[in-house]
C-alpha cells in the first residue's frame, strides 16, 4: 500500500478536498447517503432533486444574441432562429438596465434601446409567442416590459428585473431598494393577467461565481436573494405561489463537472423546502433554471480549448437538468464574438440535446452514490451559508456589511493559489502553454453602423413633459408615445435615494497568469 502510494499517505492521495470544505473520498456506497429516501424520489416529485416533471427534460437553446444595433439585433434573431436558436436572447446596455440614457460608448456592450421604435424595429415580424423572450433588464423592468407588450400581443419567457445583482454588479443603483421592490411587484401583477406564461423576476448568480465563490457559497447567495424578492412581493400583494411562479433562477456552470450537477439539484431540493415553509403550493415550490457555461473558467490564450471547457460544462448542466441553456462563444473574451464561434457555441447544445440523446432520460445522475453524496453535502454547506446570510438580515443588509464580498475573496484567494501551485491545472495556460498561439482574427467592425444609430439618438428632442405612473396603464401610454425609456425611469425613481455597496470585483481564474504570457493578435 505505502509503495504503491509512494510514501503519501492515503488522506494525502485518495481524499479530494474542495473549495466548498466538501472532502471526496474515493468510492461510494448507499450507506454513504444520509437520506436513503432520495434514491427512491421520482423526478417531478418534492423536494424535486431530480427534476421538476416526471417526463425527460429537453433543455431550450437560449444563446445571448449579440447586436450593437437594434437593426442588426432583427437580422441575427432572424438568422438564429433558422440555425435551431430556441429563446430570444439578448442583453441591454449596462447604462439601460439602470435606467440611464444610452451613450456613444466604444467599451459598452449590450443593444442601447431608446424608444419604443427602436425596439420594433429589432423585433417587428418576430414571433416572441412563439420563441420566448430570456432579457435581465437590470434594477426595473417596466418601460421595456411596456415596450415588447406593444410589440408583440402575447409574451412568454423571462423580462426580469434583478436589483441586487445589479447592485452588487456596479457598486450602486439610482432607485432605492424598496422603490424597485415596488415596481417588481407591479410589473408580476400586471404580467400575471396580461402575459401568465411571463416570469418578471431574475435571481442570478453570475456575479458572484465569476467574483470566485465556491457553488455553496454561489447557491447561497442566490438563495438569499430570492428570498428576499419573494418576501417584498408577499408584502405587496402576491401569495406565495404567485411569487414563486415569476422567478426564473439563472446559475453560472463551471468546470468542477460533479460539484456543478450537484448544485443544480441541490439547489431545487432546497428552495422547495424554503417555498414549503412561505406556503407555496407544489408548482409554487419549483426552481426553474437557466443555466450559463462560466467566464471564470475562460482563457484568452489558447482560447479555442474554450470549445472543450464549454463542452463539460454544458454536459454538467444538461444532466443536472436546466430548463434553457447558453453557452459561451470561445472568442467572447477577445472580441465581439465571431459568427463561427456563435455558431459551434450554438451547436455544442444541440449536439448534446439530439444527437447525444442527453434529452432522453430523467435525471441521469440520479441514484449514483456519490452524485447523492455530493448533492446532499452541497445542500448542507449552501444550507449553513444561507443561514449565515439571513442572520445578519438577509442578502441586502449582508451585501451592505461587507459580509457576502469577504466570503467571495476568501474563495478567490484560495482558487489562485492552487493554480499558482499547480494543483489545479489550466491548459494552455499554467501547463502545456502553446507557445504559437494566435489569437483568432476580429469580425468586421460595425462601428460605423452603431455611430450612425447614435447620432438618431442624439438628434431626438428630450421630453420635458411630466406624467403621473402609478399603474402599468400609466407606462405603457408613455411608451406608446415614444418617450425615450430613460425619461419614463427618471419619473419613476423621481425622489427615491440611490443605494450603495461595495461592488464585488469580477475574475478569471486564467487572468494573472495570462498577464505573464501575452499572445498576438492573428489579424486585425
Amino acid at each position: 500500500m505505502e509503495r504503491t502510494l509512494k510514501g503519501k499517505t492515503f488522506d494525502e492521495s485518495l481524499l479530494t478536498p474542495l473549495i466548498d470544505e466538501i472532502v471526496l473520498e474515493p468510492m461510494y456506497q448507499s450507506k454513504d447517503i444520509e437520506n436513503n429516501q432520495t434514491l427512491n424520489d421520482r423526478p417531478g416529485t418534492y423536494p424535486f432533486i431530480r427534476g421538476n416533471t416526471q417526463e425527460p427534460l429537453k433543455w431550450s437553446v437560449s444563446q445571448v444574441i449579440e447586436a450593437a444595433t437594434p437593426k442588426l439585433l432583427h437580422e441575427r434573431i432572424s438568422h438564429d432562429f433558422e440555425k435551431g436558436q430556441d429563446h430570444t436572447h439578448f442583453v441591454l446596455t449596462s447604462e439601460m438596465k439602470q435606467g440611464r440614457k444610452p451613450t456613444r460608448n466604444e467599451e459598452e456592450t449590450g443593444i442601447p434601446f431608446f424608444n419604443l421604435s427602436t425596439v420594433h424595429e429589432a423585433l417587428n415580424g418576430i414571433d416572441l409567442s412563439n420563441k420566448p423572450l430570456h432579457l435581465d433588464t437590470g434594477v426595473v423592468s417596466l418601460p421595456i416590459l411596456g415596450a415588447l407588450s406593444l410589440t408583440s400581443k402575447k409574451l412568454k419567457g423571462t423580462i426580469g428585473s434583478d436589483p441586487l445583482h445589479q447592485l452588487v454588479s456596479f457598486g450602486s443603483i439610482d432607485y432605492s431598494l424598496d422603490r424597485s421592490f415596488d415596481l417588481m411587484a407591479l410589473a408580476t401583477k400586471w404580467a400575471r393577467k396580461q402575459h401568465p406564461q411571463l416570469r418578471t423576476v431574475l435571481v442570478q448568480s453570475h456575479i458572484y461565481h465569476n467574483g470566485g465563490a465556491s457553488p455553496s457559497l454561489e447557491l447561497a447567495s442566490a438563495l438569499s436573494t430570492a428570498v428576499e424578492y419573494i418576501s417584498a412581493l408577499i408584502e405587496r400583494g402576491l401569495s406565495a405561489t404567485e411569487a414563486g411562479q415569476s422567478l426564473l433562477f439563472s446559475f453560472s456552470i463551471g468546470s468542477d463537472y460533479f460539484s456543478e450537477i450537484a448544485k443544480i439539484r441541490a439547489a431545487r431540493a432546497l428552495w422547495a423546502a424554503i417555498m414549503k415553509e412561505f406556503g407555496a403550493s407544489e408548482e409554487g415550490q419549483k426552481m426553474t433554471i437557466h443555466a450559463k457555461t462560466s467566464t471564470f473558467t475562460k482563457t484568452k490564450d489558447d482560447c479555442h480549448v474554450n470549445i472543450l471547457r464549454c463542452t463539460t460544462e454544458a454536459f454538467a448542466a444538461a444532466i443536472a437538468g436546466v430548463e434553457s441553456l447558453q453557452v459561451s462563444p470561445f472568442d467572447e473574451l477577445l472580441q465581439e464574438p465571431s459568427e463561427h464561434a456563435r455558431r459551434i457555441a450554438r451547436n455544442t447544445s444541440l449536439i448534446l440535446r439530439e444527437e447525444a440523446h442527453l434529452a432522453v432520460t430523467s435525471d441521469p445522475a440520479g441514484g449514483s452514490w456519490y452524485v447523492e453524496h455530493l448533492t446532499e453535502q452541497m445542500a448542507m454547506k449552501a444550507w449553513e451559508l444561507f443561514q449565515e446570510l439571513e442572520e445578519n438580515g438577509g442578502m441586502s443588509a449582508s451585501l451592505k456589511k461587507g459580509i457576502v464580498q469577504t466570503l467571495v475573496q476568501k474563495c478567490w484567494n484560495k482558487r489562485v493559489e492552487k493554480v499558482r501551485t499547480r494543483k489545479q491545472t489550466i491548459i494552455g495556460v499554467n501547463q502545456y502553454i502553446n507557445t504559437d498561439d494566435k489569437r483568432p482574427t476580429k469580425p468586421a467592425s460595425r462601428v460605423e453602423e452603431r455611430n450612425s444609430y447614435f447620432d438618431y439618438i442624439e438628434q431626438q428632442k428630450e421630453v420635458t413633459k411630466k406624467h403621473e405612473i402609478e399603474t402599468m396603464e400609466d407606462v405603457l401610454k408613455m411608451v406608446s408615445e415614444q418617450t425615450p425609456f430613460h425619461h419614463i425611469h427618471k419619473q419613476l425613481k423621481e425622489g427615491g435615494k440611490k443605494e450603495c455597496v461595495t461592488p464585488i470585483k469580477q475574475y478569471r481564474l486564467a487572468e494573472p497568469f495570462e498577464q505573464q504570457h501575452p499572445k498576438k493578435d492573428g489579424g486585425s
